[in-house]
């Protein structure tokens, strides 16, 4: 005998599959964020960081801006770079510490955003 399953076991079914694509596509996504971030850390030496064993944010120290308005930084940061950091005091963390998603829509996103970051510390240290 044939049956038709009803719309709810297709649905159900169809959204499994959605979901363990998904879940996979994000695991290679994130890897690739990670590698990003990774190459960028190694590069720039204005930030240091404990890698993170999982997850895709990290919260590197930017050395070099003890003092500092960090308030006017993000201001700038946002303003003349476009890019946007979650401030250390989210998290309980002194105010040179910053939250960096690497989780964007595009690796060109986040390259931008962290080329963001390495020209505003540059322009905060050259204005001394």
């Amino acid at each position: 005998m044939f049956r038709i399953a009803p719309p709810q076991a297709i649905g159900s079914a169809i959204s499994f599959v959605d979901l363990q694509f998904s879940s996979e596509f994000r695991v290679d996504v994130g890897a690739l964020a990670s590698a990003i971030m990774r190459e960028w850390i190694a590069g720039e030496p204005l930030v240091e960081w404990v890698e993170p064993a999982g997850g895709v944010g990290c919260l590197p120290h930017l050395t070099g801006l003890a003092g500092r308005d960090m308030d006017g930084f993000h201001r700038r940061l946002l303003a003349d770079y476009g890019t946007y950091v979650g401030p250390g005091h989210w998290f309980d963390l002194p105010p040179q510490f910053i939250r960096i998603g690497s989780d964007w829509p595009t690796q060109t996103q986040l390259q931008r955003g962290l080329a963001g970051i390495s020209g505003a510390l540059r322009a905060e240290l050259a204005a001394l």
